[in-house]
């Protein structure tokens, strides 16, 4: 039989510790094993003696957790290595602190390296974990592929209240402005797109488990990574569970990414789902 396996990263920093703490919440709930490493930006400074460090900690973790804990025997410091490790993991764990330091121009870190091409769900853990999650929002698009993220989120995170949040583009309400038309032709668009997002949601969210008593759900207009971060902190969830597919650093860099943009501004932990070809 197959251990299941969760990947957690740190730096020794206090958002290191906090991933290392989530991490060792969510494999002792469900019962995976977890291994812990320590990632070194190239061309950073490395803390001295990190592996005996790291093994301090992993033995540290299995006391106060009585779960296996397993201390990685190399510094990571590379793209290839973090690939590597997170094939055949069920979750890999990252702290947010390499975002919140960077310049506003573009950084290409090991994390946001694993943001983008790892191949199983990621956790970016910004807060410290003194519970269990309570509520979680989880971004849709009403494809196929929001059913499949709503039942892995709940899945993996069923104790937290289910919100399921839409974002409605402007891209068809723009056209209509620059043809002109008219004050009430735009609201009454407006109207119809905000009813049919809602009777969309409606439908996914009674389509959901029914062990669930209720399920909330929303729909915003515009930029779906800012709307998704006033949602959040409006209904002060402590989970954003997104969908995501692998985009180059290029691609990236001009044409954004929802998830890359809700680490940089949310406040909350952020879950992020590898999706097949396709747009969230």
């Amino acid at each position: 039989m197959t251990t299941s396996t969760i990947i957690a990263l740190t730096d020794f920093s206090a958002a290191g510790d906090a991933c290392l703490e989530r991490a060792a919440h969510i494999a002792l709930d469900r019962r995976w094993q977890l291994r812990i490493m320590y990632a070194a930006e190239k061309g950073g400074s490395v803390e001295p003696g990190p592996l005996a460090r790291l093994g301090l900690f992993s033995r540290q973790l299995a006391r106060r957790y009585n779960l296996p804990v397993e201390a990685a025997s190399q510094v990571v410091v590379s793209e290839a290595q973090l690939m590597d490790a997170a094939v055949g993991a069920q979750l890999v764990v990252a702290g947010s602190a390499a975002h919140a330091r960077r310049a506003w121009f573009w950084s290409d870190t090991l994390v946001e390296q694993l943001m983008r091409n790892c191949p199983c769900p990621m956790l970016v853990v910004r807060n410290a974990p003194n519970e269990p999650y309570r509520k979680m929002l989880v971004g849709v698009d009403f494809s196929v592929r929001s059913r499949e993220l709503v039942d892995r989120a709940c899945a993996m995170f069923g104790e937290a209240e289910l919100h399921l949040f839409h974002a409605i583009g402007r891209t068809d309400e723009a056209k209509l402005r620059s043809s002109d038309a008219s004050v009430e032709a735009i609201k009454a668009y407006r109207s119809q797109v905000n009813a049919n997002a809602e009777e969309r949601l409606l439908r996914l969210a009674d389509s959901i488990d029914t062990r669930r008593n209720r399920v909330m759900f929303f729909a915003g207009y515009g930029d779906p990574a800012y709307q998704i971060s006033v949602q959040q902190d409006a209904i002060l969830a402590d989970l954003i569970v997104i969908g995501k597919q692998r985009q180059s650093a290029f691609g990236e860099l001009f044409f954004g990414s929802v998830a890359r943009r809700l680490v940089q501004i949310a406040n909350s932990d952020i879950l992020i789902v590898p999706q097949p070809a396709g747009r969230f």
